[in-house]
């Protein structure tokens, strides 16, 4: 690939960021609710907020809805439920000017209790070198977690690139899992432990003025010698963005968002299903933004939606056969962000 496009790449895949994960500006009238659909009481969605001004953790229950980080200096987003339902990860990036907050380059990843109590910051702005850091989920047995971590590649020239890491429980002793000196986002863990599914550039990419049109969805294992990938395999070839995996609990079938533009989430995206043979199915397409997902234990995959090109996101559910959908929880002033449904 060129440096020109390598260079192109990076700042599309940190726009990819930036974009997809927050609306920046600021709620300040009251919340107005649109639509809120009673939970079942044996279920509880946790999921970030900006209702009060800035993104917040809430839980909500069939009973209540509790806010659950409490600093109005920072923005809180990304939630992660640990697998023994204990904790939870998230990002915390101070507020400020659009340029200067609610992105991968000022992120820091931080361990909560499940009330919100206990904060820890597990890796600062300045650790381990790195130039930004996302996507940060956990192993099944919540020994590990996974993420993106941009670096200085020094297998091309010193040149940075995003690559996936994986650290222990408290986001100690990073190794490095990627080798290809391309791009890579957005890793998962299987249900079962046997795989990981991410975003990539691949090798080879053709120079483009959308370089992230060509990501696609991969799938591999970890060898637990050289903690390295191995056995990786591409399940999509297109040009679009195809990112922000999420396995199923049948841990054989992925749910993805595929976005047709540049910059992603300013157009529609829509939300596809592939098998780890590669077969791929839709699962919703039509003039919304769908992303982030999460396929629950009760056999609903979960997102975050935008019904249109503007307005603000909200919680929404399907089947994985692309039946049932709706809409489980909106605000008309404020946006809900990053889904995680927990069946207790």
């Amino acid at each position: 690939m060129s440096k020109i496009n390598v260079k192109i790449a990076q700042f599309s895949l940190i726009s990819c960021f930036l974009i997809s994960t927050f609306q920046l500006k600021a709620q300040k009238a009251e919340p107005k609710t649109l639509v809120d659909i009673p939970l079942e009481a044996n279920k509880a969605l946790y999921y970030s907020s900006n209702k009060t001004g800035t993104y917040q953790i809430y839980k909500k229950t069939d009973s209540a809805e509790i806010r659950l980080t409490q600093d109005d200096a920072f923005n809180y987003w990304g939630i992660k439920v640990a697998p023994d339902k204990k904790k939870f990860l998230c990002y915390r990036a101070a507020k400020g000017l659009i340029i200067k907050d609610n992105n991968s380059r000022n992120s820091e990843l931080w361990l909560f209790n499940m009330d919100g109590g206990n904060g820890q910051k597990l890796i600062g702005l300045s650790d381990n070198k790195w130039r930004a850091q996302s996507s940060a989920s956990w192993s099944p047995d919540g020994k590990h977690l996974i993420m993106a971590a941009e670096i200085s590649d020094k297998d091309d020239f010193n040149r940075n690139h995003w690559h996936l890491f994986l650290t222990d429980s408290v986001g100690k002793k990073p190794v490095q899992l990627s080798t290809r000196s391309t791009s890579f986002s957005d890793p998962v863990f299987s249900p079962n432990g046997k795989y990981i599914a991410y975003s990539a550039l691949p090798t080879g990419t053709p120079y483009s003025l959308c370089p992230t049109k060509f990501m696609e969805i991969y799938v591999s294992q970890i060898d637990s010698a050289s903690q390295k990938i191995k056995n990786e395999r591409k399940l999509t070839s297109n040009e679009y963005l195809d990112g922000r995996p999420c396995f199923l609990n049948d841990s054989e079938h992925i749910a993805y968002s595929i976005s047709p533009g540049c910059v992603n989430e300013v157009e529609y995206v829509d939300l596809q299903l592939v098998n780890i043979s590669g077969k791929s199915y839709d699962l919703k397409t039509d003039k919304s933004v769908k992303t982030n997902t999460m396929g629950a234990e009760d056999g609903y995959i979960y997102f975050q939606y935008r019904p249109g090109l503007t307005g603000n996101s909200c919680i929404a559910r399907i089947k994985s056969d692309g039946t049932g959908f709706s809409i489980i929880y909106q605000g008309s002033n404020f946006s809900i962000i990053n889904p995680q449904m927990i069946v207790n």
